[in-house]
């Protein structure tokens, strides 16, 4: 009983943590073209 216990709680907090993986991605990505977009507007052109 214990362990499908905790094997359904493991199973939940993957799909839980892939989730909130994935929008911390998109967010950083957002973050990165925004800073992109913020060089070519600025002049500087910083491209790495």
């Amino acid at each position: 009983m214990l362990s499908i216990y905790k094997m359904t709680f493991f199973a939940n907090f993957l799909k839980y943590f892939r989730k909130a993986f994935s929008e911390f991605q998109v967010h950083l990505n957002v973050n990165a073209d925004s800073l992109k977009a913020a060089d070519k507007l600025s002049g500087k052109g910083h491209t790495k």
